[in-house]
């Protein structure tokens, strides 16, 4: 079904065609062909994204440091409206123009470890760019979004409303919510430690937020910049961690084949520090094994609160989804974590 397109007289533009874009589950997204080029239509979900003027002015900023520091890297912050603001408001709904960048794809598995490398290596390069902007005057688009002792506190909450049904059928679960809460105690004193910058992070870095160039696997660049925000680097390197090195996808409920890939998970750390090596503190090196189990152990909860809540959150087609999600995240955590000796030795120093 074709938009309404009245959003689109606040751009200086003819609209020749529009078509539905991507497989993107949050945002509404359209390739717009205009006789000014082909653009990226977007509708904000304003239900996941609460303030639009938080991603406007992080974008913003950002791009403007990267337009100084280097103007040929290639960052898509939206096109300014005739008015020269980042959204175009219609009947209250937020609509933005990004650059389409031609001759390019994205995937949504990663199949072999040059994969892993050259996404964590764009991700770490757009973090590198950034390394040296001051972020105390940014926000958090999603309020705590990757703070993992606020979900270790959530979790507790949903367990004391969750219904005795709901409790028993989860209860291996609670289990293992149990046996890892440490892994918070981890993240909290790197959060909290004076030599781990908080610095400006994608946060969502699975690897279709990258776009390769055609026949080949360089990166050209990264998008969906919503979650551009402050953060420390165990959230980018985790989620590569937990979505990069997975044999199969988290929806997956094939237990037995359920398995951490060694050199998807080696190729990631170094296509990551390739671009990070010179900027990161002594650390943001030591913290870099908890990357992988915050992450995975964050998501896990996520997952385990929503189904203690009643599947409120994550959308669910079948009895016990996220439950079977949770199983699927502790699953890989545990791999991760009974071999801890054998993983450090896969981070090149």
């Amino acid at each position: 079904m074709t938009p309404n397109l009245s959003w689109l007289q606040s751009y200086p533009l003819d609209v020749l065609k529009v078509e539905p874009f991507g497989g993107g589950l949050i945002n509404e997204t359209y390739r717009i062909d205009t006789d000014q080029g082909v653009f990226i239509g977007q509708r904000l979900n304003t239900q996941v994204f609460p303030y639009p003027d938080r991603i406007a002015f992080n974008v913003r900023s950002a791009a403007r440091y990267l337009a100084q520091k280097d103007e040929n890297y290639l960052f898509l912050a939206p096109i300014l409206t005739n008015s020269g603001q980042e959204w175009a408001i219609h009947e209250g709904d937020y609509w933005r123009l990004t650059p389409f960048v031609p001759n390019s794809y994205a995937i949504s598995v990663v199949e072999t470890p040059a994969l892993a490398f050259a996404a964590a290596r764009g991700f770490g390069e757009l973090t590198r760019q950034l390394d040296g902007l001051d972020v105390s005057s940014f926000q958090e688009t999603i309020p705590h979004f990757h703070h993992l002792p606020l979900r270790i506190t959530q979790a507790h909450d949903a367990l004391r409303e969750a219904s005795s049904a709901r409790k028993s059928q989860a209860k291996s679960m609670e289990r293992l919510f149990d046996q890892y809460q440490g892994i918070g105690d981890h993240f909290d004193r790197y959060w909290q430690h004076p030599d781990m910058p908080k610095r400006l992070l994608h946060h969502d870095t699975k690897i279709s937020n990258i776009l390769f160039a055609q026949k080949t696997e360089q990166v050209l660049a990264v998008c969906d910049l919503d979650t551009l925000m402050p953060g420390i680097i165990l959230s980018d390197l985790g989620d590569m961690v937990r979505t990069y090195t997975c044999s199969a996808a988290e929806e997956s409920t094939d237990w037995s084949s359920l398995t951490l890939q060694p050199k998807a998970y080696a190729a990631l750390h170094q296509g990551y520090l390739q671009e990070m090596q010179g900027v990161l503190t002594s650390t943001e090196r030591e913290a870099l094994f908890w990357a992988g189990p915050s992450l995975l152990y964050m998501q896990a909860i996520r997952f385990l609160t929503d189904y203690w809540l009643g599947d409120v959150y994550y959308k669910t087609q079948r009895p016990n989804q996220n439950l079977d999600r949770v199983r699927n995240q502790f699953i890989l955590l545990e791999q991760l974590m009974e071999n801890p000796g054998f993983w450090r030795g896969l981070i090149p120093q």
